[in-house]
């Protein structure tokens, strides 16, 4: 926990967690979703998963 919110390990670095609607759980698994353009890494925290899928996103 940072004074960002809270942060786990993630490919060797710290990755800040977001929560999308809910609260980050404390315990047990924690389904995230990892958004990444450069070096820049966000974990969002959701309560479920439907499906995976990889893609690039052009804004």
């Amino acid at each position: 926990m940072t004074r960002r919110g809270s942060v786990v390990q993630y490919r060797g670095r710290l990755m800040l967690l977001v929560a999308a609607g809910g609260s980050i759980r404390r315990a047990g698994k924690q389904p995230v979703l990892v958004f990444s353009q450069g070096d820049s890494v966000i974990g969002l925290a959701v309560d479920t998963m439907l499906d995976i899928v990889e893609d690039r996103l052009d804004i």
